[in-house]
Order: structure tokens, then C-alpha cells, then sequence
């Protein structure tokens, strides 16, 4: 039996790593939300004091929450300067709210929107439903003001 090179076996290795990745992000199943609970069976909301309440966020709110979402969640595939092609996913700053919640939610494209690549590889988010105006807040403000 002939022996591989030893740069051989490291491709070899890097290629099954891979395509096993590949296969458990595929693979990987998404939790159910739990059914509402009737309100007859719900405890009851202590209301909160008026000390409590939050002000209104700034819009530099947004931008940061956005931020902090994006580097966590998407830079998986997509570059952490949004203005730049990630690994998998392309350059998304200045991406519409259209655009966001069609394809993080939905898995979908708005109509009329012609995809930068012709995969079908993102999985849905529906856990990010709360942050899309956060996550466009962030495109576009990177969009805006690119790093240096």
C-alpha cells in the first residue's frame, strides 16, 4: 500500500473536517417555541415601578445593538467589516430591512432582488426577529462609515 505525503493526508483532513461542519450545520435542528400559554393559566406580570422604565433608545442604540448581533451571530459566515465578502456569505452593509428580515427570517429574497451569489446555504434566524431594525441600523451605518 503506497503511503500519501504528509501535505496529502493535511488536505485530505482539512476536506472531510469540512465537509462534516458542513454537514452538522445542516444537520443541526432548531428548537420549536413552546405554545402560549392560556391566560387563565399564566401567574400574573408584576407591573414594573415607575423607576423601572427604560428611556427611549438613541438611534447609537441601535447601531450598537445591531453590532454586537452581527458579530456574534453573522461573522460565522459573513466578514466581520460588513462591507467585505465573508468566507461563505458576501459584503452585506447598506442591506435593506426589506432584505434582512426576507432572508433571516425567512430564508426568502424581497421581490425583485437579485442575489450576490447563486447558494442556497443560510439557514433561517427567527430567533433575530426582534433585532432586524438593529442589524439594518448597523448596515447601514457601516455602509456609511466603513473602518479603516
Amino acid at each position: 500500500m503506497r503511503m500519501l505525503s504528509f501535505r496529502a493526508r493535511a488536505v485530505a483532513f482539512a476536506l472531510m473536517l469540512g465537509a462534516a461542519a458542513a454537514v452538522a450545520l445542516a444537520c443541526t435542528e432548531r428548537e420549536e417555541p413552546a405554545p402560549p400559554t392560556p391566560a387563565s393559566e399564566a401567574p400574573p406580570t408584576p407591573a414594573a415601578p415607575p423607576a423601572a422604565t427604560a428611556p427611549a433608545a438613541a438611534p447609537g442604540d441601535a447601531v450598537a445593538r445591531g453590532r454586537q448581533v452581527y458579530l456574534s451571530v453573522c461573522t460565522a459566515c459573513h466578514n466581520a467589516d460588513p462591507n467585505r465578502d465573508g468566507s461563505v456569505g458576501p459584503a452585506n452593509a447598506g442591506s435593506s430591512r426589506a432584505l434582512l428580515e426576507a432572508k433571516v427570517l425567512h430564508g426568502t429574497y424581497p421581490p425583485g432582488y437579485t442575489p450576490k451569489r447563486p447558494s442556497a446555504v443560510m439557514p433561517r434566524f427567527e430567533n433575530l426577529a426582534g433585532s432586524i431594525d438593529d442589524l439594518a441600523a448597523f448596515l447601514a451605518d457601516a455602509k456609511q462609515h466603513p473602518p479603516r
